[in-house]
C-alpha cells in the first residue's frame, strides 16, 4: 500500500467518540498472557491489517500503553500507522507510571520486565521511551496507568513537584501532549480513582479512561462520572464489551464468567433479539458515554463493529 496515498475513506466520517485500544496488538504468540483469545492481534502483519481497517473505518483515535506486552503494543501501532503514512488528524494516547526494563515479547502482560515509577523523572522516561517506539515527537494524550496497582502509587503520583502527575502538566504546558489524563480499571477500587481526582490539584485531568466499571453487566464507575461530571473531566469509557464477554467471548473481566453474569448476559441477548438488535450494538449504545474504547481486534471483526 502507498503510504503517500493513503487516506480515510470518505464514505466513514472520523468517529469522534470511538476510539481504538490497542492493548490486544501486544498479545505474541508465545505469551502466556491473552484474555482477547483468538482474536489477538499475534503478529506484525496482523496489528498493521488492523490499523489500516480501523482507519479505512473511520477510527483516528488510537490507544495504548508501554505495559502491554513490554513495548509491544506501542511499536506495533507506530509501525502500523508508519506503513499507510500516519494519516492527518490521527491521535495517539499512551500511558505512563510502568517503565520498560525487560525484552519485548518477555511477558504477556508487561508484568516480567516492567517497574513501576510514579515519579516526575520516571514520568518523562516513559513519555521519551513512548514516543521512540511510536515513532512520534508529541502525544495527544497521556494518562496516569494504575498508580493504584503499587503500594504507595498514588501518594508518589500526587507529590506536588517530584510526582508523576506534575511533570504531565508540565509535558501538556509545553506543548508535548494535548491531555493529561487517568487510565484505571473503574470495577476494582473505585473509591482510589475518586481518591486521584479530588486530591489532584484543579486543572489536572482533563480526561479519565475506566475500564470495566460501566456496561450492561456492571455499572461500578457511576460515581466517578458523577464526579467526572462536577469536574469538568472528559471521560472515556473502555471494557464496554466486558473483556469480550458480551460480544461471544468465554471471559468476563479477564475472567471466567459466574453463574449470574452469564444469566445477565443471555438476558440482554434475549431482549435485544425481541427487539430486533444484536447484543454488541446494544452494548456499544449502552456504554456511548460519550466517548468509547474498543478493542482493536483482526480487522473483519473492527469492520463489523
Amino acid at each position: 500500500m502507498a503510504s503517500a496515498a493513503y487516506t480515510v475513506r470518505s464514505a466513514a466520517p472520523p468517529l469522534d467518540g470511538y476510539m481504538i485500544g490497542c492493548a490486544p496488538f501486544g498479545v505474541d504468540a508465545s505469551a502466556s498472557w491473552n484474555p482477547f483469545g483468538k482474536n489477538g492481534a499475534t503478529s506484525d502483519a496482523q496489528a498493521n491489517a488492523t490499523v489500516a481497517a480501523a482507519l479505512d473505518c473511520g477510527f483516528l483515535h488510537f490507544d495504548t500503553a508501554p505495559s502491554y506486552n513490554n513495548g509491544v503494543s506501542e511499536s506495533r501501532l507506530g509501525h502500523g500507522l508508519a506503513a499507510v503514512g500516519s494519516p492527518a488528524g490521527v491521535a495517539i494516547w499512551t500511558k505512563c507510571g510502568k517503565l520498560v526494563r525487560g525484552p519485548a515479547g518477555g511477558g504477556g502482560d508487561g508484568s516480567d520486565g516492567m517497574v513501576a515509577d510514579y515519579t516526575a523523572a520516571g514520568c518523562r522516561v516513559s513519555f521519551d521511551e513512548s514516543c521512540e517506539r511510536l515513532g512520534v515527537a508529541k502525544l495527544a494524550g497521556l494518562r496516569v496507568h494504575d498508580p493504584d496497582d503499587v503500594v504507595g502509587g498514588i501518594d508518589a503520583a500526587l507529590e506536588p513537584e517530584t510526582g508523576l502527575l506534575a511533570e504531565m502538566v508540565r509535558l501538556r504546558d509545553a506543548g508535548k501532549i494535548g491531555r493529561v489524563g487517568l487510565g484505571m480499571n473503574a470495577n476494582l477500587r473505585p473509591d482510589l480513582i475518586l481518591r486521584l481526582l479530588r486530591e489532584a490539584p484543579a486543572g489536572t485531568f482533563d480526561t479519565a479512561l475506566l475500564a470495566g466499571g460501566w456496561n450492561l453487566l456492571g455499572q461500578d464507575s457511576l460515581p466517578i462520572l458523577e464526579e467526572c461530571e462536577k469536574r469538568g473531566i472528559a471521560v472515556h469509557n473502555a471494557g464496554v464489551f466486558a473483556t469480550g464477554f458480551l460480544v461471544g467471548g468465554s471471559n468476563y473481566l479477564y475472567d471466567i464468567p459466574p453463574p449470574e453474569i452469564v444469566a445477565a448476559r443471555d438476558g440482554w441477548d434475549g431482549l435485544a433479539k425481541r427487539h430486533g438488535c444484536s447484543l454488541p450494538a446494544v452494548a456499544l449504545r449502552f456504554a456511548s458515554i460519550p466517548n468509547v474504547i474498543e478493542q482493536a481486534e483482526w480487522p473483519l471483526m473492527l469492520r463489523a463493529n
